[in-house]
């Protein structure tokens, strides 16, 4: 690399940018001069390297005097960049010092906040496959009810692969359903980590598929085709206490598939 271009290259890695670089490697070889010559010894246009010149004067690479009113510029020393470097790396030294030494209260701090709830309705069949894909990422075990319901032949062929890929995941499932509602769900129905047992009223539940799933929970319409997906601690860990109630008094069934 040539030597003004390996200049350039350290200017510009220290913060100036590419234009900026070069007006200052012209001042400093050609010395003091007004805009038009340092411009032109940049092959910059003199309209461009107006603004230019001002941000290279507020950083302080350059320093400006007029004689006859007309400005001339003239490039600090490179020593004084060097100085002016040093000087930001000690700041921020001792920036990185006192953040290190203060990182327990902040982590304290960290622990005791809680996020706010977040309530989202999401539309579309890709909306619906979204929120199986989080089941998967989420890697938790999972919670479903599952009452009978609509679909498409798309969001078949998908429950089909996702069921494939959480059995190979080893995420263990949750269903309670219905005798009517396994008839119709046997692409999100398999034996392998999973436990089912039926409502003992099944018309308490809509049909919206409910799954509640680490900090989160998805009521899911396949009729209409959207998403109500919960995001709250708090609000899940209720859902999951009702649900467990529900679960520890309805009965075991056989049929899986």
């Amino acid at each position: 690399m040539p030597l003004t271009a390996n200049i350039q290259h350290i200017l510009e890695s220290i913060g100036l940018a590419e234009k900026e670089a070069l007006l200052y490697l012209a001042n400093l070889k050609l010395g003091t001069n007004p805009i038009s010559t340092i411009a032109k010894e940049a092959n910059i246009q003199r309209s461009t390297a107006y603004a230019l010149i001002e941000k290279l004067k507020k950083k302080g690479y350059l320093m400006e005097l007029k004689k006859k009113n007309i400005k001339y510029y003239t490039a600090i020393e490179p020593r004084r960049i060097l100085n002016y470097i040093k000087h930001q790396h000690s700041e921020i030294a001792a920036k990185i010092n006192e953040f290190a030494e203060n990182i327990s209260s902040l982590e304290t701090l960290k622990t005791s906040y809680h996020l706010k709830p977040s309530i989202n309705l999401l539309e579309g069949e890709n909306a619906i496959i979204y929120i199986y894909e989080t089941m998967l990422a989420e890697n938790r075990p999972i919670r479903t009810i599952l009452p009978p319901f609509i679909t498409t032949k798309k969001l078949k062929d998908y429950f089909l692969s996702y069921t494939k890929r959480r059995i190979l995941k080893k995420i263990p499932i949750k269903i309670l359903t219905s005798a009517e509602a396994l008839k119709s769900s046997t692409e999100l129905i398999k034996k392998e980590f999973c436990e089912i047992k039926f409502f003992k009223n099944s018309n308490i539940f809509s049909n919206s598929i409910i799954n509640i799933y680490g900090s989160k929970t998805a009521i899911i319409s396949t009729e209409n085709m959207f998403v109500i997906l919960i995001e709250d601690k708090c609000a899940t860990e209720t859902l999951i206490g009702l649900f467990d109630l529900i679960w520890n008094t309805s009965p075991k069934t056989n049929h899986l598939i």
